[in-house]
């Protein structure tokens, strides 16, 4: 990274330096390395390109790729006239201490939260990561644009896994999310 950085001057030199890194990664099956560098790539194009699917396309790949033999399950939530990506996590102990639901802010991807994923499920939760409105493939691959309105999509993902003793995990702005969630809820009680 050292290296690649003292080349770097614009976001053109930024994408073109990250691509190279995700294809010599590729070359030496180091997919979760490869995914990541497209990531990187893929964040400063501009939206609505071609390039931009590419590298995006090409993320979901590697990482997919990267964690093929992991239990990990992936769903497609519906919501409105589209879907909104999910993947999960089992845990893996016997005694399941309950369900952790994990999504971001504005730009993020649930494959992101991969390593927290594993981190839980490893102490005994199942572990829930989806994408609403605005985020990842439910803008990129739905074209369903940011909604405020956060407990539609949460809503929809409660209703789909039907989890039970729940634990939020909100991202960057997706803690605002959850904190909205909350005030809902105590609304409701009062």
């Amino acid at each position: 990274m050292k290296r690649v950085g003292q080349k770097i001057k614009t976001f053109h030199d930024w994408k073109t330096e990250m691509e190279q890194l995700a294809v010599k990664a590729v070359s030496e099956n180091r997919f979760m390395n490869a995914a990541f560098y497209y990531r990187a790539a893929e964040f400063y194009i501009l939206q609505d390109t071609t390039e931009k699917k590419q590298m995006y396309d090409k993320f979901s790949e590697y990482f997919y790729k990267a964690i093929e033999n992991d239990d990990i399950e992936r769903f497609e939530v519906p919501y409105q006239d589209a879907f909104l990506p999910a993947i999960r996590k089992p845990a893996v102990s016997d005694k399941k201490n309950g369900t952790i639901i994990i999504h971001g802010g504005l730009d993020s991807f649930i494959e992101e939260f991969y390593s927290w994923m594993v981190y839980f499920s490893d102490h005994g939760y199942e572990v829930i990561a989806f994408e609403g409105p605005g985020q990842g493939a439910a803008l990129r691959k739905y074209g369903l644009p940011l909604d405020i309105e956060w407990e539609k999509p949460a809503k929809a993902v409660l209703d789909y896994f039907k989890p039970s003793d729940v634990t939020w995990l909100g991202i960057s702005m997706g803690d605002g999310f959850v904190l909205e969630l909350l005030h809902l809820k105590q609304e409701l009680k009062e």
